[in-house]
């Protein structure tokens, strides 16, 4: 054809010349106008389910699209790879239709089609963020409610239904439930498995005798977020792939991933931590607060999206986080962690950072040394535990002023990566867990009302394989200012 026409157009200049320049612009103006129309139709569908997206609030899940016809609509509600779109039709031809529509697109995976009974929906309770049907025929309206997640939405011909979160499921936000670092939730739906809800993988972590591929995992929102090396299982001398990762919470969607430059080296022994690792993850409402690299800033993203929303300032080498009542309490080192391999905390200074969470302006810092797994907050105080002088700290959380000091508590003469100690508040109480050195457990309690100096309530120590032994004590604590 191409030699047809320059054959033409060496014989003929002028005559070639005047078609192109009447008869191909009309043509070509012709054709310009429709490309232009079908462009048009095709951003005006996909701002509709882009606002369909919008107007429900659904960031990322499963979507059903119930009566999909010819899958023109199921095929465009997938926006991204947070989506996974299942169409359902009771009629055979209709699926046929929508699964030749998806497939001429390559869309199919993400979007699948199927065929269901016209009543029965065929999935678990709670696992569906968004149902949008033209009309339920025979499906009632409490089974679409059966199968919506908390949160999630009906959208039966542009009528919008939510279905509420239960009261009487909890969130967990830290690694121990909350600032608190009592681990106990309110949640009374919890309890043994009755089912199978949802399964992903990775199937194996990396290596049984190293450090564990799984380093913290906190939840809030309906939404699991985890940090997790997914390098390869052929050998731990593969690089390592730490990620951040969030799933919904009902039905195991990933919703984002968020990459993490470096990490706690993958080498360190079997039972070796580190314990603090888990510390480094906060939720909370629609933010999450971790730090992207070992010895990085601390950094809040979008639980929906997972985008950076802020860095805070002057929070590099932050090694655990809380968020209590709006305020961040960084406890920041001074640079030891190094590659993440060490054998044994040192004794050395550390700062606690108050940090307005929205604002991200400092409100204070006070710097001791601080033992790793101590720094908890209440509603009033900020307290944690210093080892060098073995006492419990008390601080003012809207000045980081001392409030008082407890006499010396027990605990090991030194600090192991595989195991923190542990301090809890709960109503006025502060109980200290100093640690485990030589299979020795060492335990206490104090006594934190604001108007008395703190007392010990007791104390206890014990052996593995020992009956557990409390021993009162009544002696008043010595309180410093």
């Amino acid at each position: 054809m191409h030699e047809y026409f320059h054959e033409v157009y060496i014989k003929n200049p002028d005559l070639v010349n005047y078609w192109l320049s009447v008869d191909m612009k009309q043509h070509v103006i012709g054709f310009l106008i429709v490309v232009s129309v079908l462009l048009t139709s095709a951003d005006a569908r996909a701002q509709s389910d882009m606002n369909i997206l919008h107007d429900t609030g659904i960031h990322g899940g499963v979507i059903v699209h119930l009566g999909c016809g010819d899958g023109t609509l199921t095929a465009s509600l997938r926006q991204s790879d947070s989506y996974c779109v299942h169409g359902l039709d009771a009629d055979p031809k209709n699926v046929d239709r929508a699964r030749k529509h998806v497939h001429e697109r390559g869309l199919y995976g993400g979007i699948s089609i199927d065929s269901f009974n016209g009543r029965d929906l065929p999935y678990m309770d709670n696992m569906v963020n968004l149902l949008i049907a033209d009309k339920l025929g025979l499906v009632s309206q409490a089974e679409v409610m059966r199968v919506l997640a908390p949160g999630g939405v009906a959208l039966i011909n542009g009528r919008k239904s939510v279905k509420s979160r239960p009261d009487n499921i909890d969130e967990w936000t830290h690694y121990l439930h909350d600032a608190d670092n009592n681990a106990v939730a309110e949640d009374t739906v919890v309890g043994p498995p009755r089912r199978l809800q949802w399964q992903a993988g990775p199937k194996w972590t990396r290596h049984h005798d190293h450090m564990s591929s799984f380093s913290a995992m906190v939840s809030t929102g309906g939404r699991l977020f985890y940090i997790i090396d997914e390098g390869s299982t052929a050998s731990l001398y593969m690089p390592s792939h730490w990620a951040l990762i969030a799933r919904d919470a009902f039905n195991g969607k990933v919703l984002w991933k968020r990459k993490i430059d470096s990490w706690y080296t993958r080498f360190k022994g079997l039972k070796d931590g580190p314990a603090d690792a888990p510390r480094r993850l906060i939720a909370a409402e629609d933010l999450v607060y971790t730090t992207l690299r070992l010895e990085g800033p601390v950094t809040s993203l979008d639980a929906a999206t997972g985008k950076t929303v802020r860095t805070y300032q002057n929070t590099v080498g932050a090694e655990e986080i809380l968020l209590s009542e709006g305020d961040l309490f960084v406890l920041i080192g001074p640079g030891s962690i190094g590659e993440g391999g060490r054998k044994e905390r040192p004794v050395e200074i550390r700062t606690i950072m108050a940090i307005d969470a929205r604002a991200g302006n400092k409100l204070w810092q006070s710097s001791d040394v601080v033992a790793g797994g101590t720094m908890a907050a209440d509603g009033q105080h900020v307290y944690y535990f210093n080892f060098d002088s073995r006492r419990a700290n008390c601080l003012n959380r809207k000045t980081g002023e001392v409030e008082w000091t407890s006499n010396p508590l027990p605990s090991p003469k030194r600090q192991t990566s595989f195991f923190s100690s542990k301090l809890v508040v709960q109503d006025g109480i502060v109980l200290f867990a100093g640690g485990e050195f030589s299979g020795m457990t060492k335990s206490g309690g104090v006594r934190t009302e604001r108007t008395r100096s703190p007392q010990c309530r007791w104390k206890r120590e014990k052996r593995y394989g020992q009956r557990n032994t409390l021993h009162p004590v009544t002696a008043p604590l010595k309180t410093y200012s």
